[in-house]
Formats: C-alpha cells, sequence, structure tokens
C-alpha cells in the first residue's frame, strides 16, 4: 500500500473520516480534566484542529527503525517506505508543543510522562467542568 499512492489515497479518504468521527464522539463524552489522542498522521490529516496541544514522542530515526523491526518484523525497506509518507521528524518537532524524548530507559521515561501529566491536570483544571 506504502508504494502505491492512488491506492493509499483511496484508503485513506475511506478511513480517515470515520476516525475522525470516532474520535470527535470519543472527545465530547470525555469526563476527565484531559484525555490524550493518539493520531500517528495528525499532520498528515490536517487534523491539529481536534487538538488543543501536540505531544510528540521522539526517538531518532535510527532507532525508530531498529524498534519497529523489533516489534513487528518488518524490513527495513518496507519501515522507511512507511516513514517516507509521514511527516518527518523537523516539522513533527515543529509543530510540536510538548516534546517527551523517549531515547533512555523506562524509568526516564515514566519519569518524563509523570510530569507531562501533572502539567497537563494543572492547565486543564480552569477549563474543566467536570
Amino acid at each position: 500500500m506504502f508504494s502505491n499512492n492512488h491506492e493509499k489515497h483511496k484508503l485513506e479518504s475511506i478511513l480517515h473520516p470515520k476516525i475522525r468521527n470516532r474520535i470527535e464522539t470519543w472527545i465530547a463524552a470525555l469526563e476527565s480534566p484531559y484525555c490524550i489522542v493518539v493520531i500517528p498522521l495528525l499532520l498528515e490529516t490536517g487534523q491539529t484542529d481536534l487538538v488543543d496541544r501536540i505531544l510528540v514522542v521522539d526517538t531518532p530515526e535510527s532507532e525508530q527503525l531498529k524498534r519497529v523491526a523489533d516489534r513487528d518484523g518488518l524490513t527495513q525497506n518496507v519501515i522507511q517506505a512507511m516513514m517516507d509518507t509521514q511527516a518527518d521528524r523537523e516539522s513533527r518537532l515543529a509543530a510540536a508543543d510538548d516534546i517527551i524524548e523517549n531515547n533512555s530507559d523506562i524509568t526516564s521515561l515514566e519519569s518524563r510522562v509523570r510530569k507531562l501529566h501533572s502539567y497537563y491536570l494543572e492547565i486543564s483544571h480552569d477549563n474543566w467542568s467536570g
């Protein structure tokens, strides 16, 4: 699919509106001070209007390639083809309001997530009516 732009766009035109509708429904039903919506193609699909802030969990491209290969068993060529259809790292970082660098151990990552959670609770407190 990643090597056939026509088929890729055809599939996206079917899936993306349905996914967006589902996200909007979930957000509308929220009963919490904030939520994190995971949208892998947020920038590429122009859905930034769905969110108040953009969080990027970042790691160098070489580490991304290694992790996807380890997790999914895909070849480097397939992974690179997938990544080539996505916004590049520089664009993601430029769009980010918040960045978690995921290039260390799990304890460090958990610490960063906890700090960001506290921050999100703090900034959402004034806007939440739950």
